[in-house]
């Protein structure tokens, strides 16, 4: 399966690392810093590559977006279409001290960003994934994700 990922930082970068070790197409995209998406993808092998975030998009069949809430309308409205697309956020609302992040939203409801996600992609087929993981048990060789008992 090819899947693009959508931002490049702890989560992003350690699930497409992991998705690429097991054999799956994976396209970093969507960084601050270009250079570290190419590092992504030499530390996740063969299988990684990089590209800018709409060329991953269209490619793959899966996208993990994996950025900060408040990157998220930016990103949403940059990322071109999801129609027919699995899409897979981690994004958490939280603040690092836990407190609820509301979205901005004009008709000042509080949604969970899958659902905000949704709204912004009807077509896309939303799943809300890894948001209440830390990425230190992602990084972690002994979290036992891909091996038998």
């Amino acid at each position: 399966m090819k899947i693009a990922i959508v931002g490049s930082g702890n989560m992003g970068g350690g699930l497409g690392k992991l998705w690429a070790k097991a054999g799956h197409e994976v396209v970093f995209s969507y960084s601050r810093n270009p250079d570290k998406l190419q590092q992504l993808a030499v530390a996740a092998g063969n299988q990684a590559t990089v590209d800018n975030m709409k060329e991953a998009i269209e490619k793959s069949q899966v996208v993990m977006l994996a950025i900060g809430v408040s990157a998220l309308e930016e990103v949403m409205s940059a990322v071109g279409s999801l129609d027919g697309k699995i899409v897979i956020t981690c994004i958490s609302g939280l603040q690092p001290d836990f407190t609820g992040q509301t979205i901005g939203l004009a008709t000042n409801l509080k949604v969970s960003v899958a659902e905000r996600v949704q709204q912004l992609a009807p077509n896309a087929a939303v799943v809300e994934a890894f948001n209440i993981t830390f990425a230190d048990i992602i990084a972690s060789e002994s979290r036992g994700l891909g091996r038998s008992p």
